[in-house]
Parts: structure tokens; C-alpha cells; sequence
């Protein structure tokens, strides 16, 4: 996982503008909160980020199974967007995907380590920010959060298959 410099997170109640972005498959973009009822759960990721593929499962199962209460978008971080069509596709993630956020977001929405999952209200209030995959503690606070059990991350084993852990 990158490391997120402290003091990075961003308070709950904060106010966030509307993400600046390219959505994937299209152009320059502004994601306003307001356009949805739903809350929205901004999900950051990089394609080359090892911690984000083992945390694949669990994204995609929220996604999956709170489609009705949240609405997913994920935001790709990585340089390389020549590679995320494909990541996309191979990785069957359940949400629109953005990507080359403005430099105004990269500050705003404290973007540097990945994964980061941030749910903003439709007001666009910061309801909670967790930086890092969904193990141990925070696999706790987002069962409890979302009311939900999560798969696990999978695990590199030394002979390179993978196996989910709780």
C-alpha cells in the first residue's frame, strides 16, 4: 500500500466540491453530489497498487449489495490510464470509473495513498474517510458502517495463488 502522509484524512463533516475528473471512456467531468439522493462512496485506487487488487472482493461486494443505498464511483490515481480500460474490464468492478483528477481535487480530496474510500452525503458532506484495505480494524469500522460482512482481502501466498482472509 503507498502510504498516506499523517494527517491526511479528512475530517467527517467536511465539505468536499464536486470531483474534478475524466470519467473513463469519456471527457473532463464534474461529479456533483447533489446529483444523486444517495450518498456516494468515492473508491480510490491505483492499477498498480497490490493492496487494491487484494482489496477487490470487498469493493465489489459493497458495491454489489448497497447499490440501492449508495451510489459507487471509483477514482484511479495511477499515471498510466493506457492500462485502465483493461484493469476495468478484468477486474469487473461494479462502478463508473474517473480518472486524471484535476490538481484542484488531487488537494481538496487529500489523494496520495491508495486504497481510500471516502462517503460523501448528497450535500457533499464528508461522512467517513478510511485509508488502506479492509483489514483488521478497518474491516471493523466498515462492517459497522455499512451494516454489512465483508469477504476478506486476499493474501499473496509464496507460490503466488491467493486465498481470502478474514
Amino acid at each position: 500500500m503507498d502510504t498516506i502522509e499523517s494527517g491526511k484524512k479528512i475530517l467527517p463533516g467536511s465539505v468536499l466540491p464536486p470531483l474534478q475528473a475524466t470519467l473513463l471512456g469519456g471527457g473532463q467531468t464534474s461529479l456533483s453530489y447533489a446529483d444523486s439522493k444517495l450518498p456516494t462512496v468515492i473508491y480510490v485506487f491505483s492499477t498498480s497498487c497490490g493492496w487494491c487488487e487484494r482489496n477487490l472482493d470487498n469493493i465489489n461486494f459493497l458495491a454489489s449489495n448497497l447499490k440501492n443505498n449508495y451510489r459507487f464511483v471509483g477514482l484511479d490515481i495511477d499515471r498510466d490510464v493506457g492500462q485502465l480500460a483493461t484493469y476495468a474490464t478484468e477486474t469487473k468492478l461494479a462502478f463508473p470509473i474517473y480518472h486524471s483528477p484535476t490538481p484542484a481535487t488531487w488537494s481538496q480530496y487529500k489523494l496520495g495513498g491508495t486504497p481510500m474510500t471516502i462517503v460523501v452525503s448528497s450535500d457533499g458532506k464528508v461522512l467517513e474517510d478510511w485509508s488502506g484495505a479492509y483489514a483488521e480494524a478497518t474491516r471493523l469500522q466498515v462492517e459497522s458502517f455499512f451494516g454489512t460482512k465483508l469477504p476478506g482481502i486476499l493474501p499473496v501466498s509464496s507460490d503466488g495463488s491467493k486465498e481470502t482472509i478474514q
